[in-house]
Formats: structure tokens, C-alpha cells, sequence
């Protein structure tokens, strides 16, 4: 290879100590997210209207636990799938995230919608109001 290819020990130090800066955010959302899969929290709300009435149902589904519990039984039987599920479980945890985030009623810690961040990255304008 060439000269720029290589890596030296500083270098593989400091993507190690990269790495341990992280760890406790790692350990945090793995930790979290075990919690909420292996219970089954029952987070997602799902409303219910009956007709003629004006009586409203909330049932809470656990949908993450549903979901992780029946991609591991795929995976099981079907363990060539395991780079496209890898993908679906990257897209899952970033969708789930802001979910996570905007639980906290401070409004200086309000992260921004999808479609405030696609607003901004793909059409390289504000998000309308």
C-alpha cells in the first residue's frame, strides 16, 4: 500500500480512545434499549374511536418488542438476512431515538423533526413553519 495507508501506534490510540469516549452513551442506549425490548414496555399509542360514540380507546402496544421479537425468530431460521436486518435495526434505532429525545419537557433540549432535518439536508431550506 502506500505511505498514507499505514497506521501508527498514535493513531491507533486515538480511534481507540474514540471509541472509550463513547462508551458510556453505548452502554446508556443498549442498556435502554434491552429495557424497553425484553419487558415489553408498552409505549406506542394506539387510539381507538368508537363509532357513534364519543368514547375514546387508548391501547399502549409494545410495537419495538413485537418487532425485535420477530426479526429474531427470521433470523434464526433465515440467518443469510442478517446484513439486511443489521440495516432495518440501524434505521430503527435512529427513528427511535428522537422518540426518546422528546420526552423531556425542557424545551432547549427539543431535537428536530424528520422532516425538519430533510427540509434542511436534501432541499437546503428552512423547514416551513
Amino acid at each position: 500500500g502506500s505511505e498514507g495507508d499505514s497506521y501508527g501506534r498514535k493513531e491507533i490510540q486515538a480511534y481507540i480512545e474514540e471509541l472509550l469516549s463513547n462508551w458510556n452513551l453505548i452502554r446508556y442506549l443498549a442498556v435502554l434499549i434491552l429495557k424497553r425490548v425484553l419487558f415489553w414496555r408498552c409505549h406506542f399509542p394506539l387510539h381507538l374511536g368508537v363509532p357513534k360514540t364519543k368514547l375514546k380507546i387508548t391501547i399502549f402496544l409494545p410495537l419495538n418488542s413485537m418487532v425485535a421479537f420477530s426479526a429474531g425468530i427470521i433470523l434464526v431460521e433465515h440467518p443469510s438476512l442478517i446484513p439486511s436486518f443489521f440495516l432495518l435495526l440501524v434505521a430503527w434505532v435512529l427513528s427511535t431515538i428522537p422518540l426518546f429525545l422528546g420526552r423531556d419537557p425542557s424545551p432547549w433540549a427539543e431535537s428536530k423533526s424528520f422532516w425538519e432535518l430533510f427540509w434542511i439536508f436534501v432541499l437546503a431550506k428552512p423547514a416551513p413553519p
